[in-house]
């Protein structure tokens, strides 16, 4: 359930449309609760984002792309509510 604002109000019909946009953009898939969210999913999205919103140039983002499989490789499979700047990570330079 999602509180869209007072109802028949202008805001109420804009965050309506916002959440249905974000439906259908997600694959129709249901919401998750963002503490269900594994780190894996937060790298496709971001992917997805770089490759068609940014600029960078084929070298930032092989770089990018290199150092995401080894965050991926790490914690792909931790949900997101698990992750915390206490988590080791291992910190390779790529080059």
């Amino acid at each position: 359930m999602h509180y869209l604002g007072k109802y028949g109000s202008e805001a109420s019909r804009r965050e309506y449309d916002r959440l249905i946009a974000e439906f259908v953009a997600n694959g129709r898939q249901p919401f998750r609760d963002p503490d269900e969210v594994l780190i894996e999913s937060l790298i496709v999205r971001f992917m997805d984002y770089a490759v068609k919103e940014q600029n960078y140039c084929d070298g930032t983002k092989k770089r990018i792309a290199a150092i995401l499989r080894l965050f991926n490789d790490l914690y792909g499979k931790t949900m997101v509510s698990q992750f915390s700047p206490r988590s080791r990570l291992l910190v390779y330079r790529i080059v």
